[in-house]
Formats: C-alpha cells, sequence, structure tokens
C-alpha cells in the first residue's frame, strides 16, 4: 500500500510524465491504465476515475502528527567503523537496563 499512497503523493500534481503514468497505473482500474498506456485517453481524463485514498492518507497523516507528540527527541546513535559508544550508553537508566557485556568499554 506504501506504493500506491507514495505515487498518489508524488504523481497527483507532478509534471513529470513518469509519475503520472506510474499514479495512473498504480491508483486506477486496468481498463483505464491500458488506455492511459495506449495514449487514447488524456491523464487528466484518466484522474478522474483514480483512487487518490484521501481518507487514508489524512488518516495516516493525523496518526503521525499524534503519535509524534508522545515522543521524546533524544540523541541516536549511528555505527561508526572504529569508533565506540560513549560509556553513558552502556550505564542503566530510567529507559533500558545495562548490558552485561561491554565490549568497547576501557576500565
Amino acid at each position: 500500500m506504501f506504493v500506491k499512497y507514495n505515487a498518489v503523493l508524488r504523481g497527483l500534481l507532478s509534471t513529470s510524465a513518469f509519475l503520472r503514468s506510474k499514479v495512473i497505473s498504480l491508483c486506477c482500474c486496468v481498463a483505464t491504465a491500458e488506455e492511459h498506456a495506449t495514449g487514447s485517453i488524456s491523464f487528466d481524463e484518466a484522474k478522474s476515475s483514480l483512487n487518490t485514498y484521501t481518507t487514508t492518507l489524512h488518516s495516516i497523516n493525523s496518526a503521525v502528527i499524534k503519535l509524534g507528540k508522545l515522543t521524546k527527541a533524544t540523541k541516536v546513535y549511528r555505527g561508526i567503523t572504529g569508533m565506540a559508544l560513549p560509556l553513558s550508553f552502556w550505564e542503566s537508566n530510567e529507559v533500558r537496563g545495562a548490558l552485561a557485556y561491554v565490549p568497547h568499554a576501557k576500565v
């Protein structure tokens, strides 16, 4: 479903022929998609039978906004070759317990 939602968001108002044809092929009925592919109908004519998933996309957006208010922004550590995580990462806190094995800690 992500592919269809992404096609609608990117292709509906796009000037790119590729994105427009992608949204028609994914979100219209097969007959309309084939007619558009052969060039017998224009994008605007095909767009009239397009499923834009309006309610679904609004629901997803609303959920992301509401869940974003519950999440606390914290530091994110990404792996870098040859580097070690800080010692504070290995210490127990209110979020998680400390690990028993500390591979890079220098005592």
